[in-house]
């Protein structure tokens, strides 16, 4: 089974991951069947505008800006990684780690297309029960 979580800066990404590694998954070895078995971290990097629009004209931001807002996101991309790779490898789980950027409800379907992905593990946004609904009737 190819499970592919996708993951943020926050604790829900983790749980969820946990929750995979806990219930979905099975260590390397412990099942013949599940020796294709792995799971695929994703995460995905906003893409920076690298214009503004105040209140007068268009401004464009430096290529050094650009290049340092990516390398921040990097940086955050392999801590997320970091941490998440170690609950793999405590759970003895095969792992692959990916970092895309663009808007990420279409870089992970188009991820899971090309990955051929069986299932797909997000972390809830944060919003109870109650908040959910009243979001729901809103709209």
């Amino acid at each position: 089974m190819k499970v592919m979580v996708a993951l943020d800066e926050s604790k829900r990404s983790l749980y969820a991951l946990n929750w995979v590694l806990s219930n979905v998954i099975k260590p390397v070895g412990q099942e013949e069947e599940q020796s294709d078995s792995f799971v695929c971290l994703l995460h995905v990097n906003l893409p920076f505008q690298t214009y503004v629009y105040p209140a007068g004209p268009v401004i464009y931001t430096t290529p050094s800006v650009v290049d340092s807002v990516r390398q921040a996101q990097e940086q955050i991309s392999a801590g997320i990684f970091a941490r998440a790779i170690r609950c793999c490898e405590e759970k003895k789980i095969k792992t692959e780690a990916v970092s895309l950027r663009g808007d990420p409800k279409e870089v992970i379907c188009q991820a899971i297309e090309e990955r051929h992905v069986d299932l797909l593990v997000v972390g809830s946004r944060g919003l109870g029960m109650l908040k959910r609904q009243d979001e729901r009737a809103k709209s």
